[in-house]
């Protein structure tokens, strides 16, 4: 049964792990991209870790984001899905 987190009205459902047997035309691969400070990135992360979504070390270490003066960083991770 999957997880669903509510954060400020916005509904995330977790992405399940593909089926690797799976022909690659059945499978995506989708970027998840955070942005913020490095506290909330961090924080966003370990949120998103405990619902089961991606682990930790699966994200990027925060670096600055573009246009953004220095004030905000931003952190990536890649899930696999499937595709109907």
């Amino acid at each position: 049964m999957s997880k669903t987190l509510d954060i400020n009205h916005t509904v995330l459902m977790p992405v399940m792990e593909s089926n690797n047997s799976l022909p690659l035309s059945h499978r995506e691969s989708v970027k998840i991209l955070i942005i913020g400070s490095r506290r909330g990135i961090n924080s966003i992360i370990h949120l998103l870790y405990r619902v089961g979504f991606a682990e930790v070390t699966a994200w990027s270490q925060p670096q600055a984001a573009p246009n953004s003066e220095g004030k905000e960083m931003m952190s990536i991770t890649v899930k696999q899905v499937t595709l109907d």
